[in-house]
């Protein structure tokens, strides 16, 4: 019996996954700069990867409703805003697992993690999961928050 379907992209994917992003100063919208990486309604999942030496921040970014966002196991050093960064705005649950990173250098009054949704039109149910982060260097460590005109639950 051969391997399993698209077994070797996999391989190539996880490879690939296992690399250093550093000095991504690119532009961003409005004439700001924009995170190492930007995610539009995605259920990343950001595992055992460095980013480094960034203007902005690491990671950020919106997602669909009725997913599940996972960052863990990364290093973040050096950079100029929130480091990790999730938002959800769209009606249904969501989950999100930040887990075992460590941050430092943040600068230009940036957080480490922040996490949270809301919408004027939708009810939010996300259930965050933020544990065994190493955080230093920033204006907030973790920083939750919900801007739901409608609700919802956050836990």
């Amino acid at each position: 019996m051969g391997p399993e379907p698209f077994g070797e992209q996999l391989l190539q994917l996880q490879r690939q996954a296992q690399q250093d992003i550093s000095g991504a100063n690119r532009a961003g919208f409005g004439g700001g700069f924009s995170p190492a990486v930007y995610t539009s309604f995605a259920s990343p999942f950001l595992d055992h990867c460095t980013l480094q030496n960034n203007l902005a921040g690491g990671i950020a970014g919106s997602s669909p409703a009725n997913v599940t966002t996972r960052i863990t196991n990364n290093t973040f050093i050096n950079h100029g805003g929130n480091v990790i960064q999730v938002n959800h705005s769209r009606e249904g649950t969501n989950t999100v697992v930040i887990a075992d990173n460590v941050i430092s250098g943040i600068s230009g009054g940036g957080r480490g993690i922040q996490v949270g949704g809301g919408s004027s039109t939708n009810v939010i149910n996300l259930t965050a999961t933020v544990v065994d982060n190493t955080i230093s260097d920033g204006s907030y460590g973790i920083y939750i928050y919900s801007s739901s005109a409608l609700g919802g639950t956050y836990t």
